[in-house]
């Protein structure tokens, strides 16, 4: 998506409102990605206004297959999806089992797209509720999981009386208009001593594999943040939140293009034809995805934090 003058606008560092900041980067859609000079946070400037953002969270962002236009997810709708999600998910909650209990603990989970989170922190024995900004995808996740809660809605639009033990975000802090805001809202709702869990692309990753060909630039072209653990850190630290360990997980981030059908034009059109071109072209990501390897404070593309509030608050 190529984005007109009129639909942008110049932001200040949302960490520190700084408005000194040195071109970092120039993504794969032309956008240029600053560092702040005084705190070092990276982000789009100018970036879209948030009126056309939004128009970006609607059904097909939850239908594009991410490298089209380098905006959206296919496989939050595919159903052949569903078990590697479930296996990616599991396999989070596993690690995370050293930091929290979940069994009979409140859980949020905010962004929640199609509810496989919510259905495994519920399988382990959490009451959850997820919530997301797309109506479209809220309803895939009650019809899957009519047992669960989801709602359309933000963090903010949550009462503040109701605290959680657990809170998730999984691949969400990168696209809020001000992490800062997010994150005290999200601090305003967890109970002390309670546990925040996020998830985001890791910058750290695309300086050790050069920011020409790292995935954060190459693709999501939604995003408007990147972090490094000591930045994501700084913006906890705002709201009271405690970095209390972190994972990186998802391999070198680069770019690597398959292209399972594309060699075999004939096969292509027979599978679109028939429908199920997508379907397959999903499966076949998913199956070429390597085992998830989670690894202490290292450098792959993920970044997993587990943050803490403090008892006293």
């Amino acid at each position: 998506m190529r984005w007109k003058a009129d639909q942008l606008e110049h932001v200040p560092c949302d960490l520190c409102q700084s408005h000194s900041d040195v071109l970092f980067h120039v993504r794969g859609d032309g956008m240029k990605v600053v560092q702040c000079s005084q705190c070092g946070l990276v982000y789009l400037n100018p970036r879209p206004k948030p009126e056309f953002i939004r128009d970006l969270y609607q059904q097909q962002y939850f239908e594009n297959p991410g490298g089209n236009e380098g905006i959206g997810y296919s496989a939050y709708i595919e159903q052949a999806a569903q078990p590697f999600t479930f296996y990616a998910m599991r396999q989070r909650l596993r690690l995370l089992g050293a930091y929290v209990r979940l069994k009979g603990a409140n859980c949020l989970e905010i962004g929640c797209a199609t509810g496989e989170m919510c259905c495994v922190i519920n399988r382990c024995g959490g009451n959850v509720l997820g919530v997301d900004v797309s109506e479209e995808a809220v309803a895939i996740a009650r019809k899957r999981y009519p047992h669960l809660d989801f709602r359309v809605a933000t963090v903010e639009d949550l009462p503040e009386s109701v605290q959680y033990d657990v809170i998730f975000g999984f691949e969400l802090i990168e696209h809020t208009l001000s992490p800062k805001r997010f994150m005290k809202e999200v601090a305003a709702r967890l109970r002390p001593g309670g546990t925040v869990v996020l998830s985001t692309p890791n910058l750290e990753c695309g300086r050790r594999v050069g920011f020409d060909r790292w995935l954060g630039f190459l693709q999501s072209f939604e995003h408007l943040y990147y972090f490094t653990p000591d930045t994501l850190s700084a913006v906890a630290e705002t709201a009271g939140l405690t970095m209390h360990d972190w994972y990186t997980s998802g391999g070198n981030g680069i770019v690597e293009d398959t292209k399972p059908v594309s060699r075999y034009p004939r096969l292509k059109r027979v599978l679109t034809r028939l429908g199920l071109y997508s379907t397959v072209k999903t499966l076949h990501r998913a199956l070429a995805r390597p085992k998830i390897v989670f690894e202490r404070q290292g450098k792959q593309h993920n970044l997993l934090a587990i943050l803490r509030r403090s008892q006293k608050h």
